[in-house]
């Protein structure tokens, strides 16, 4: 009796042999696996980055400011709860040639210390180029377009340290163009009261951007 013998017969050696050959089959879904593997990483950092608010603010400001537009401006400027001036406008924008304002009112300067820029429609576009802070909120329905929503603050130039300027900013969901800003710009210790109390001057700006 032959008790535990083994004998690699062919048909073992065969079996073996195709056993052998199918690690070698598998290399290259491995491989492949771990390409896609690698590109899911990749695109996912390099969405991270991409997608960050003020780099979302800025692609949309520049693709903005390169096509023609129109826009409604309207807004005021208060000192405690009295309303000193307010203002409205509808403007024009060519790439180019700049903004024209057919019909503006208001003392659009009353304000001394806020930038004419800031009652330009474009000009405070090309301004938001040098936000500070930007973070984005909750998306909203605006004018009828599906928006993303961000908030920021800028110093402009030039301007004293005594004045503050928060915006809000919306922008379409799908082609990244302005349909909404509101600007507010605090001019702190502005006006002293009787009792040597200063006062703050604020003007708040709001704009709608259509006809794109």
């Amino acid at each position: 009796m032959n008790i535990g013998e083994i004998k690699l017969d062919g048909d073992f050696e065969s079996r073996r042999s195709k056993k052998s050959k199918g690690y070698q089959d598998d290399l290259p879904r491995l491989i492949l696996l771990l390409l896609m593997l690698l590109a899911a990483v990749i695109g996912g950092y390099y969405n991270k980055i991409s997608d960050q608010p003020i780099k979302i603010v800025n692609r949309s400001l520049k693709k903005s400011l390169g096509q023609p537009f129109r826009a409604s401006l309207e807004g005021e400027t208060t000192i405690s709860d009295s309303i000193i001036n307010t203002y409205r406008d509808h403007q024009s924008y060519t790439p180019g040639k700049g903004t024209a304002s057919p019909a503006r009112t208001g003392g659009y300067y009353s304000a001394i210390t806020v930038p004419a820029f800031f009652f330009d429609a474009a000009g405070i576009l090309e301004e938001l180029r040098n936000s500070l802070k930007v973070s984005e909120g909750d998306r909203e329905d605006m004018y009828g377009h599906g928006t993303r929503h961000f908030s920021g603050s800028l110093k402009p130039a030039g301007a004293p340290d005594s004045v503050i300027c928060v915006y809000e900013y919306w922008i379409d969901i799908r082609s990244r163009l302005a349909v909404r800003l509101s600007v507010t710009v605090v001019e702190r210790n502005a006006v002293p009261r009787v009792d040597d109390e200063p006062m703050s001057r604020v003007t708040y700006i709001n704009i709608r951007y259509h006809d794109w």
